[in-house]
């Protein structure tokens, strides 16, 4: 092994140990279980209304879709106006 390659697997090493650290940290030290405020339904201080899961319009998502899109577009096309 030459000490080019020797030099980028410990930089590698290091790299996914940094990564992996705060990741394995908190694993570590967070709540195992959620407590019943945690479960509960939220909506900005007010009683919740109906049910949190419904289901959407598949519409909507093609609209988003087409938004993102579009807009990355014009992102692109801007810096040659």
């Amino acid at each position: 092994m030459t000490d080019l390659v020797g030099h980028f697997l410990v930089f590698a090493l290091v790299a996914i140990g940094f990564l992996m650290a705060p990741l394995i940290v908190g694993r570590l030290l967070r709540p195992k279980l959620p407590t019943p405020e945690k479960d509960a339904i939220y909506e900005c201080g007010e009683p919740a209304i109906g049910s949190s899961y419904i289901q959407f319009d598949l519409r909507f998502y093609v609209v988003a879709l087409l938004f993102i899109i579009f807009d990355v577009e014009v992102a692109f096309f801007f810096p040659w106006a």
